[in-house]
């Protein structure tokens, strides 16, 4: 069986995935910057930024750390995790309660008319999809007949 050389792997011990560049960030983004690259956000909807924390991923409210967005639907029952939430930023809905609560714990949000959908679009600019290195073929499997 021919094997990629793994020079050319994107992991190691992976055969026959193509070698990837990385996210176009290698760090974070701004809070900020990332609500300036949301179609479904107005720009001058309800917010507080905090202290505009650099996002480094995202994650469910409930297992979101430090440097991670996460969202919060109206009528959802995690809205008590919100208490104990770790994130650093959230897409909330237009609540006054949630909103008061998120400032209070220094969480940088957003008012979101569907924060399910702010979120998924918000996913597609911290986890951009890979790119295959120039000269590599974006293949599972080389295997030869």
């Amino acid at each position: 069986m021919f094997q990629v050389p793994a020079a050319a792997r994107g992991r190691p011990g992976q055969p026959g995935e193509a070698a990837y560049d990385p996210p176009v960030r290698a760090g974070g983004m701004r809070f900020s910057s990332l609500l300036s690259q949301l179609p479904s956000l107005p720009p001058d909807g309800p917010r507080d930024l905090a202290d505009d924390p650099e996002l480094r991923g995202a994650e469910s409210l409930e297992r979101a750390a430090s440097g991670q967005l996460s969202f919060l639907e109206a009528g959802n029952a995690l809205a008590g995790a919100l208490a104990s939430c770790g994130a650093s930023a959230l897409l909330i809905p237009a609540d006054s309660a949630l909103q008061q609560q998120a400032s209070a714990r220094n969480i940088a949000w957003v008012a979101c008319s569907d924060p399910r959908l702010s979120f998924a679009e918000a996913l597609e600019r911290l986890y951009p999809p890979r790119r295959p290195l120039p000269g590599t073929q974006d293949r599972k499997s080389t295997r030869l007949n």
